[in-house]
């Protein structure tokens, strides 16, 4: 949840000036290998960071409010002014669902630290087979190659593995 809040609020940070570019060349490789790090999804942080450009882009020297105030003789503060308080309420809603999302992300990045168990916390991976056990000896159909039963039949004129060639006749 830090992780997705902080992206949120750095994208505001960095979008201050306006620019969407520099935005994405400042918080894209600095969070990129958090996100890789961690498991998180990369689209989250798109996500995240064009989210809160997006609320950004209505300040007074941002294209949008500059548009609006030439087509209209209007000075873009007096624009922005009207704005103030629908940027802060959707920077706030924004937090909250980086909070959501990020608490959502929160079991996947577990479930990848989980998914590969050490061999002393698993015991029954470390566990020897005892030797009266019986071995099967019954050859398995990946061990040797060929079709198994439950494998779909191969097309004739054609070996198992082979790629078809669309250049030369079968």
């Amino acid at each position: 949840m830090a992780v997705s809040v902080g992206t949120v609020l750095l994208a505001a940070v960095c979008h201050l000036d306006g620019a969407g570019a520099s935005t994405f060349l400042i918080t894209i490789p600095a969070l990129l290998p958090l996100y890789q790090r961690l498991g998180m999804s990369r689209y989250l942080l798109l996500l995240l960071v064009g989210t809160s450009m997006g609320i950004l882009n209505m300040l007074p020297w941002g294209g949008p409010v500059g548009r609006s105030a030439a087509a209209l003789d209007l000075d873009p503060v007096t624009i922005w002014r009207d704005l103030i308080p629908v940027q802060i309420i959707s920077l706030v809603l924004l937090v909250g669902m980086a909070v959501i999302l990020g608490y959502r992300e929160r079991p996947a990045s577990l479930l990848t630290r989980r998914s590969s168990p050490t061999p002393a916390a698993d015991p029954a991976a470390t566990r020897a087979t005892p030797a009266s056990a019986p071995q099967s000896r019954t050859p398995q159909p990946a061990q040797t190659g060929r079709p198994g039963p439950s494998s779909p039949p191969t097309p004739p004129g054609r070996r198992c593995g082979s790629t078809p060639s669309w250049s030369s006749p079968p």
